[in-house]
């Protein structure tokens, strides 16, 4: 079963935001030392390589808790069902009295019209017995 992807909130967009512009700056500020030396150095790319990585490993290390228990897994499942019935759209009054009304009056026509093939059906059976 797909997990569904939770609706980030304003302060988790801003914590993520802020990450990228850091990675965007330490970046930055290393272009800007490798263009002052004329150029990209080896050590400017390593720095480069380096910083990228370790911005990949935190986002990873957040992302997957290392033990996961019970009960956070059925808390999990359970805001993945509120967030799916918040998407359920309920019928209106009318709409349901109207499909209850539907659903008695076939009910009924099926019923009388399966009774009467019994009565008849019965009827022609026994005359056959007899």
């Amino acid at each position: 079963m797909a997990r569904l992807k939770r609706k980030k909130t304003q302060s988790e967009k801003r914590k993520t935001q802020a990450k990228k512009t850091e990675y965007s700056n330490n970046v930055s500020q290393q272009e800007k030392k490798s263009k002052a030396s004329k150029g990209p150095t080896k050590d400017s790319k390593k720095l480069q390589i380096l910083s990228y990585k370790k911005h990949i490993t935190k986002t990873k290390e957040k992302r997957s808790p290392a033990k996961k228990n019970y009960v956070h897994q059925a808390l999990q499942f359970l805001r993945e069902v509120k967030a799916e019935l918040k998407k359920v759209v309920w019928p209106s009054f009318k709409q349901t009295v109207g499909s209850t009304a539907v659903v008695i009056l076939l009910v009924t026509l099926i019923s009388i019209f399966l009774g009467l093939a019994d009565l008849g059906l019965s009827s022609i059976v026994r005359l056959v017995l007899q």
